[in-house]
């Protein structure tokens, strides 16, 4: 008990008192896991009281959690008391710890209150509403029809309506059922509660509405029963070969079978890398069918909740709709939680019993599936990574967090949700897939606290990313022969015939990504506009973002650009822009950057990647692949199979100074990376042949089990 409190009372005092920011984010994990472990929740809960009220942002959000997880009848007030604080963040960690906490009278309408401000905050007051609705279904619905009296906004009262549909008893199903058949309601809202419905309900709407129902809405209800009744359109209710069934999951960007959207907002490589992998994992002959499900933004189409790609005879992409119809921003899908899982539910169903979900990232998408996967007895494979752990990291050393600002962080990233999302995951996942790097094991403590060696050695499979090489051997092809149409190509020619002659013939400095902040692509303009000699020796080529529309991420990192160009203005003639571009023509591009192109690109072009950090790097792998020396991170994956010296070079690429001498460094190497070493090592077959037998012992230990 002792050991314990002193323990405890450490880990109290460097949430505290640490200067920094990621050991008291570790510091505070940490702590609530001691005080899930607490003998002594009485000493545990004064310790927390006494230090609550005069913390910083980053002390009071864990302190609430604490007092949640060691609290009584006592503690509850005073986490409510919360709910009114001026701080949003505050409210909604305060909402978040009341879901694991028994129903308090008086609490629902602030709960409510915070769902209805819409955004990250509606998620976490959802929450606990969610889990009251199960403890006191009748006095919740009663409050949140009390509500829905006084509203008018159709998202509002979509978002009290969803807390609606996660009960199955007589009143809350009942109220359901009203907006759904109420003819002044919005029809987005309409169709999109008719898919929370129950079977039974969806035949009361049509029953009740008859003519009246649109037909439209009438084949939504049509369609879900078909879904919920085993009938589906598509017959997966029996494997085909008694493989694995799978299913992966991408939500925070754009996906489709060509990869259209690369680049766009933020479909970063993982997109890539899923679609890869989603036909070679179909390919595999232990696998029956692998499903990759993405999104969409719009009203849902009330014939069916989903679109639906084929991708061969065992795989297919599937897209989530939902509602309203507005460009889903990653930071805006928070308040979807409840939509996301509501639908994912109807296509578990649909695709039959699933032998295991995969799940990357810690967002909504993440978030939601895993919920919905520990209901129904799926198992879960996570691809565990110290994100958002390296990019605190990083922000620390460049000074661009600390205590002071990072209330204005939490805001923007949910860093310490997303902490705690990944710790759980870590627990609860029946497997791990973790990427490779040179101190794996020292960098998961570090960063993480994560202790690999105490993981059983079955749990966790180190699994590098892969590419698919044919799209880079068709685009070398098609490069050299000129045969296929290739719009950013004509794009890049006609940028260049028009600019100054001098720019003509110069070789390319070409880095590929989202215009994000942690990719450093302000960085890398600036290494190179503020040189006059890079200036005059390579033109600058950008891939990726949308240039037309950008978001309000890509505007800030667009007017940084600016910004350097408007304070270096001989350098704007050699930057060149082409926005977000399909992945072939992406590949296409690095091979004229490598293999130069007739009088207007000069050959033995360089990547660049100046990003904050790499888990893996699925744009370095593509331009070794094509032949590209690379200016690489010297933390995260990339040390892991980019050799310094040989393939490229590794420097700090938070650092504008290193950026620079890395591109000298390059000219003075003449480097010719061994392509056939990266396809040899890093393929998109080899991660999948990893991934299956990942999957295969879990399948192996449930049937024995």
């Amino acid at each position: 008990m002792h050991a314990h409190n002193h323990h405890l009372r450490e880990e109290f005092s460097c949430l505290t008192e640490s200067s920094g920011v990621l050991a008291p984010l570790t510091a505070g994990l940490r702590l609530l896991e001691l005080c899930r472990q607490t003998s002594t929740p009485a000493w545990t809960k004064r310790l927390l009281m006494n230090d609550l009220n005069r913390s910083d942002l980053l002390t009071r959000c864990f302190l609430i959690a604490g007092l949640g997880i060691v609290g009584d009848s006592e503690t509850d007030q005073t986490i409510a008391d919360f709910l009114q604080d001026e701080d949003p963040i505050v409210r909604g960690h305060a909402a978040w710890a009341l879901s694991e906490r028994p129903y308090l009278a008086g609490c629902v309408e602030p709960l409510i209150a915070l769902t209805l401000e819409g955004g990250f905050s509606a998620m976490l007051g959802q929450l606990a509403l969610e889990s009251w609705m199960a403890q006191e279904p009748e006095l919740v619905a009663t409050a949140l029809s009390r509500r829905l009296r006084h509203l008018e906004d159709p998202l509002q009262r979509l978002l009290l309506g969803e807390v609606l549909a996660t009960s199955r008893h007589d009143t809350p199903s009942r109220l359901l059922l009203d907006m759904c058949c109420d003819p002044g309601e919005a029809p987005g809202l309409r169709a999109s509660l008719t898919f929370s419905l129950s079977p039974d309900a969806a035949q009361q709407a049509v029953g009740r509405l008859g003519g009246e129902l649109s037909s439209g809405l009438r084949k939504a209800t049509r369609e879900l029963n078909r879904v919920a009744l085993g009938r589906n359109l598509a017959d997966f209710s029996k494997k085909r070969n008694g493989g694995l069934r799978i299913a992966q999951l991408l939500v925070q960007g754009r996906i489709d079978s060509a990869l259209n959207g690369a680049g766009i907002g933020d479909t970063g490589g993982l997109a890539t890398v899923m679609i890869g992998l989603t036909r070679s994992l179909s390919r595999h002959p232990e696998i029956d069918h692998v499903f990759t499900i993405g999104r969409v933004a719009g009203t849902p189409d009330p014939t069916c909740p989903r679109r639906w790609e084929q991708m061969g005879e065992k795989a297919a992409i599937l897209d989530l709709q939902l509602y309203p119809d507005q460009d889903l921003r990653p930071g805006q899908l928070w308040r979807y939680r409840l939509q996301i899982e509501q639908r994912l539910s109807t296509l578990f169903r649909m695709m039959g019993p699933l032998d295991g979900v995969h799940l990357r990232f810690t967002d909504v998408g993440t978030f939601a599936a895993s919920r919905l996967c520990r209901r129904l007895g799926i198992p879960v494979f996570f691809t565990m990574a110290p994100d958002p752990h390296s990019a605190i990291e990083a922000d620390e050393r460049s000074g661009r967090l600390s205590r002071t600002n990072f209330s204005k962080a939490e805001a923007e990233s949910r860093l310490i949700f997303r902490m705690r999302l990944i710790e759980k995951l870590s627990e609860q996942s029946s497997r791990l897939a973790l990427f490779p790097r040179p101190h794996l094991a020292g960098d998961l403590r570090r960063l993480m606290g994560f202790e690999l060696d105490a993981v059983a050695s079955d749990k966790v499979r180190v699994v590098a990313e892969g590419i698919d090489f044919s799209g880079v051997e068709r685009a070398c092809q098609a490069v050299r022969r000129s045969e296929t149409p290739m719009p950013a190509l004509s794009k890049l020619t006609r940028i260049l015939e028009s600019r100054l002659p001098s720019r003509r013939g110069l070789p390319l400095l070409v880095t590929l990504g989202r215009l994000h902040p942690i990719k450093g692509t302000s960085r890398l303009v600036e290494a190179w506009a503020r040189d006059p000699n890079l200036v005059s020796a390579f033109n600058l080529v950008i891939i990726g973002g949308t240039l037309e529309d950008p978001t309000d991420t890509e505007r800030e990192v667009l007017n940084k650009i600016q910004d350097i160009v408007e304070e270096n203005p001989e350098s704007r003639s050699g930057l060149i822009l082409l926005g977000h571009v399909p992945n072939f023509e992406a590949l296409c591009l690095l091979q004229a950057a490598h293999h130069g192109r007739g009088r207007l690109v000069g050959a033995g072009g360089f990547f660049v990647c100046p990003s904050d950090k790499e888990e893996f790097g699925i744009a370095l792998l593509e331009a070794l692949a094509s032949g590209l020396p690379v200016v690489a991170p010297n933390s995260g994956g990339p040390p892991s199979y980019i050799r310094d010296g040989v393939d490229g070079v590794l420097v700090d690429t938070t650092s504008v100074t290193e950026i620079r001498s890395g591109i000298y460094r390059l000219s003075d190497l003449n480097l010719r990376p061994d392509s056939t070493r990266i396809k040899r090592l890093f393929s998109i077959d080899s991660m999948s042949r990893e991934l299956v037998e990942l999957y295969r012992l879990e399948y192996r230990n449930r049937v024995g089990a």
